[in-house]
């Protein structure tokens, strides 16, 4: 057994791929002193980390889409219109499968809304100090498909 273990561990750095076929394959067959828990538990929590991560780009994306619609009226297009939609449909997605990530909206639109407004300032040149402090739209607007800021 402890030389499973050892190639097991090693194959973890060695090839992923392979690695996590053994250790599924033993998880199913019931042979869980076999696995590799240690970088299994490691490899669980990563994927949450991962869900919360592309969760808060695409809040910060939706945000940023909002902004720009919201004070570059004259660039405002359709292509814009869809950025908004997709990033609206990934939120939906992530929060269906990962409905425990809702309770932390709130203070996801807290941290990502700096970050989206040092995005639009670089990308239009619009000063940062000419967007409101604080985020001024709520989750529940953003994620009203007809919600566009005027």
């Amino acid at each position: 057994m402890k030389s499973m273990e050892k190639t097991l561990a090693n194959l973890y750095e060695e090839d992923f791929s392979v690695w996590a076929c053994r250790n599924a394959q033993l998880l199913r067959e019931g042979r869980i002193a076999e696995a590799d828990l240690e970088h299994i538990a490691e490899e669980m929590e990563d994927l949450g980390k991962e869900r919360e991560h592309s969760l808060a780009s695409q809040v910060r994306r939706l945000l940023a889409h909002l902004l720009k619609y919201q004070h570059q009226p004259s660039h405002r297009s359709r292509s814009w219109l869809g950025f908004i939609a997709n990033a609206r449909a990934e939120i939906e997605w992530v929060l269906e499968h990962s409905p425990s990530l809702k309770s932390s909206m709130h203070v996801m639109l807290e941290s990502e809304y700096p970050r989206a407004i040092r995005q639009v300032s670089a990308e239009t040149g619009i000063p940062r100090e000419s967007f409101p402090p604080e985020c001024p739209y709520t989750f529940q607007q953003i994620m009203q498909d007809d919600f566009l800021p005027e």
